[in-house]
């Protein structure tokens, strides 16, 4: 059984604010909530996009 995305999320933002010692606060969750599914569809966009094979490496800004 697969969970729904938004406990799985809801569980991330716990475990994670927890690991860095910065629990996020009640009041602040769902919006938080939203932010990150909002950010997982679009990084899920960027993923999908299959680039072709002639599309050339960026060059890297050495100053």
């Amino acid at each position: 059984m697969t969970l729904p995305e938004s406990v799985v999320l809801a569980a991330y933002i716990e475990q994670a604010g927890a690991l860095q010692g910065l629990p996020v606060a009640a009041a602040y969750r769902d919006g938080v909530l939203v932010h990150l599914t909002v950010s997982a569809q679009m990084a899920e966009l960027v993923m999908d996009f299959v680039l072709p094979d002639e599309a050339g490496i960026a060059s890297v800004f050495v100053p």
